[in-house]
């Protein structure tokens, strides 16, 4: 009797801790949401140009910030750039730990310079993001132009790590 309560307890303690392993695997936290505290956007160059390629490229900065740099095409060069960025939450496509940056163009720039002529063309920019917490994705859209009109088009996608 004394040996068949040992061998209880044994399986008891057994059963325990194998219960204890699977509580702690199954309690593993989600990246939090990164919230943006704070853009800014500088055009870096701005030309007369045909192609409607953007670029993109992100790098984090520190734990904070996020530096975006690339090019955009728009229907005259000094047209304003604004950067609209939010956590992924709110669109379908991305999840709420990623951000999406848009950077596009907006009313003539009375800060462009002023020997460039009216034209289509590209602007070269630098775009900063201040983040509460580093994204595990960004993803770069912008309006394009195609044969049906303008769309928002994305021109990068890019894991954080």
């Amino acid at each position: 009797m004394r040996r068949r309560t040992l061998l209880s307890l044994a399986g008891a303690s057994s059963l325990s801790g194998l219960a204890g392993c699977s509580f702690a695997s199954s309690s593993s936290s989600s990246p939090p949401i990164p919230d943006i505290e704070a853009t800014e956007i500088t055009a870096r160059d701005r030309t007369c140009s045909d192609s409607q390629e953007g670029t993109a490229t992100v790098e984090s900065e520190g734990d904070d910030t996020l530096l975006i740099t690339g090019r955009i095409a728009v229907p005259r060069i000094r047209d304003a750039l604004y950067i609209d960025a939010t956590n992924g939450g709110e669109y379908q496509d991305l999840d709420e730990t990623a951000i999406e940056a848009r950077i596009d163009f907006g009313p003539s720039d009375p800060r462009a310079a002023t020997d460039v002529p009216e034209c289509a063309g590209r602007i070269d920019y630098r775009a900063e993001l201040a983040v509460s917490e580093l994204p595990t994705e960004v993803v770069v859209r912008h309006t394009v132009e195609d044969e049906d009109g303008f769309r928002l088009g994305t021109i990068a996608e890019q894991p954080i790590d």
